[in-house]
C-alpha cells in the first residue's frame, strides 16, 4: 500500500515537469538569415496573417536581389526613408507592422531600374491617420527576398 504522502509528492513532480517543458515547447527556435522574430503567443491566436505572408516567390538567383536595408532617421518623429539597393529593376512591397503584428500599412514601390532606391513613410495607417508613438517593425520584400528590420516612432 503506498502511503498519502509519497502520491503526493510523486505528483508534485509530474506536474513541475510539465510546467518546465512546456516553455521550451511553446517557443519556435529564431528563423535563419538574422530575421527579428515576432512571436504572437504561439499560433497566433489574434487571428492575425504571420508577418511573413504575401511574400511568396521564387528564391534568387546569383546575387540578392535586395540589399543595403537601411532606415534613417531611426527613430523618427514625422518621416523616415527606407533605404535599399535593388541587383534588377523589380516591384517592392513594403509592410509596416506593429507589435501584435497587424499589418497598418502597405507600400508598393515599382522600381523600373536597379540601384539604389528608397521609400518614404510618414508615420501614418493605410487610412491616413497618424499612428501612436511606438515599436513598428517593417517588411520590405523584393525579387523573392525579404528583410524585416525594426523602426521607433515618436510624436
Amino acid at each position: 500500500m503506498v502511503s498519502p504522502k509519497l502520491s503526493l509528492t510523486t505528483a508534485r513532480l509530474v506536474v513541475v515537469a510539465l510546467v518546465l517543458t512546456a516553455p521550451a515547447l511553446a517557443v519556435p527556435p529564431p528563423p535563419p538569415g538574422g530575421h527579428i522574430p515576432v512571436y504572437l503567443g504561439g499560433a497566433n491566436q489574434g487571428g492575425y496573417p504571420p508577418l511573413g505572408a504575401g511574400f511568396e516567390g521564387s528564391e534568387p538567383q546569383g546575387a540578392p536581389a535586395l540589399a543595403e536595408v537601411s532606415s534613417a532617421p531611426n527613430p523618427f518623429r514625422g518621416t523616415t526613408a527606407i533605404r535599399f539597393t535593388l541587383a534588377q529593376g523589380a516591384e517592392a512591397q513594403l509592410r509596416i507592422f506593429d507589435l501584435a503584428g497587424r499589418q497598418v500599412r502597405e507600400i508598393v514601390h515599382r522600381a523600373p531600374l536597379a540601384g539604389r532606391q528608397e521609400i518614404a513613410w510618414d508615420g501614418r495607417d493605410a487610412i491616413g491617420s497618424p499612428l501612436a508613438s511606438g515599436v513598428y517593425f517593417y517588411r520590405l520584400g523584393a525579387g523573392g527576398q525579404v528583410v524585416t528590420r525594426r523602426l521607433v516612432l515618436f510624436r
